[in-house]
C-alpha cells in the first residue's frame, strides 16, 4: 500500500507549470508604468522518502498523513538537478501555501506622479544630488507620497 499511496501522490498531484512565462502589467496613472514579470525557471516535486506505514494506519491517519506530505518533496529544476537547500525550504512555502512567491527582482520600485521615466530619473538625480535641501524637499515630497526609499523584498512582492 506504501508503494500505491507514493504512486498516487507523484501523478495525481502534478507539477505547477506556469501559464505564461512573462507577464506585463501597465501600471499607467499617467505616468506610462510597464513592469514586466518574468518566470525564469520552473521546478518540480518528487516524494522519495516516505516512511508512513500505511498498514497500520486507518483512513483519517492516511489522508492526514497525504496532505501534510508536502513538507517532505524533493525540488529539481528544469534540468533535473536538485535545487539547493535554501531554495528547497522556499519552494515547500511555496507548496505549502498554494500561491506564487517572488524570489528574486531586478529594477526599483515604480512610484505615481513622478512624471514618467524622465521624472524619475531627475527625482532619482535631486534626492542623490548635492544640493541638500532639493534633496530633503524632494524626500519630503516622495515620502508624502508613500515612498519609503527602501527596496521591497522581493517575497513581498506579488
Amino acid at each position: 500500500m506504501q508503494d500505491e499511496c507514493l504512486e498516487y501522490i507523484n501523478d495525481r498531484n502534478p507539477d505547477i507549470v506556469p501559464i505564461a512565462d512573462e507577464l506585463t502589467y501597465y501600471y499607467d496613472y499617467g505616468d506610462g508604468w510597464e513592469v514586466k514579470i518574468t518566470c525564469e525557471e520552473g521546478y518540480h516535486a518528487v516524494w522519495e522518502n516516505d516512511d508512513f506505514d500505511y498498514t497500520a494506519a486507518d483512513e483519517h491517519e492516511i489522508l492526514e498523513h497525504i496532505l501534510s506530505i508536502d513538507e517532505e518533496a524533493a525540488f529539481y529544476d528544469s534540468s533535473s538537478e536538485k535545487v539547493s537547500e535554501d531554495l528547497q525550504n522556499t519552494l515547500n512555502e511555496i507548496q505549502y501555501l498554494r500561491k506564487p512567491l517572488c524570489v528574486y527582482a531586478d529594477g526599483l520600485n515604480v512610484m505615481d506622479d513622478v512624471g514618467g521615466y524622465g521624472g524619475y530619473i531627475d527625482f532619482l538625480e535631486t534626492i542623490h544630488g548635492a544640493d541638500r535641501y532639493a534633496a530633503k524637499e524632494m524626500r519630503d515630497w516622495a515620502r508624502r507620497m508613500g515612498w519609503t526609499g527602501r527596496t521591497s523584498k522581493p517575497e513581498n512582492m506579488l
